[in-house]
């Protein structure tokens, strides 16, 4: 069994195997900053399966959480884009606690304040997580819960919750296929109990 090693302080988590210096997952809860994960590097190898804040989409940040629409106020582009600037809320990562590694599972607990654009507390997200690490493979579980500071109403909108920045390229290519049997692009914004996302990694075989 995997005996894993943690190394932590109140606003880094790095998750490592024995006898290797790179970390197989980071956890990031910087101050005023959105807390993510990031790298996230395969089992077995140094091949990272996670991106950081692209060209494109500065905001995404390998595994992160965000919404839109709170109150009218977004939790996604972080005031990145200069036409959501006074729209957008803003994220305050407390101090990890719950850290605690047992052989081959780690688990610990990140909570933030969203407030809006004043400064106003709106919600307290808690993210507990659990990871598991089983040689060939590992499981990464999250505990997602919100607190209402205020009255809060959520809109609807195309995109929001959990998210994976994955190092995509169009060159390579990749598949999403979801528990309705549905591929790509008909797969997109569906409802389904699971949805499968795989692309080539460069630096990994196959």
């Amino acid at each position: 069994m995997t005996q894993l090693k943690m190394q932590s302080t109140a606003e880094r988590i790095e998750l490592l195997l024995p006898g290797d210096d790179n970390p197989i997952l980071v956890q990031q809860a910087t101050p005023n900053t959105r807390a993510y994960i990031h790298p996230i590097l395969m089992p077995g190898g140094h091949a990272v399966l996670t991106e950081d804040t692209p060209d494109h989409h500065p905001w995404q940040h390998g595994l992160y959480v965000g919404l839109n629409d709170v109150n009218g106020i977004g939790f996604w582009t972080e005031g990145l884009q200069e036409n959501r600037r006074s729209q957008d809320g803003t994220f305050h990562p407390q101090p990890i606690v719950g850290t605690k590694v047992d052989q081959n599972q780690a688990n610990w607990t990140v909570s933030s304040q969203w407030r809006d654009p004043n400064g106003m507390l709106m919600l307290t997200e808690t993210q507990n997580w659990c990871f598991t690490h089983h040689g060939d493979t590992y499981d990464l579980d999250l505990c997602w819960s919100l607190s209402a500071a205020i009255d809060l109403s959520f809109g609807q909108y195309a995109y929001g919750g959990l998210f994976l920045r994955m190092p995509y390229k169009k060159e390579l290519g990749g598949e999403a296929v979801n528990s309705q049997g549905q591929i790509n692009k008909p797969a997109e914004g569906q409802r389904a109990r699971w949805v499968s996302v795989s692309i080539p990694i460069e630096g990994t075989r196959g």
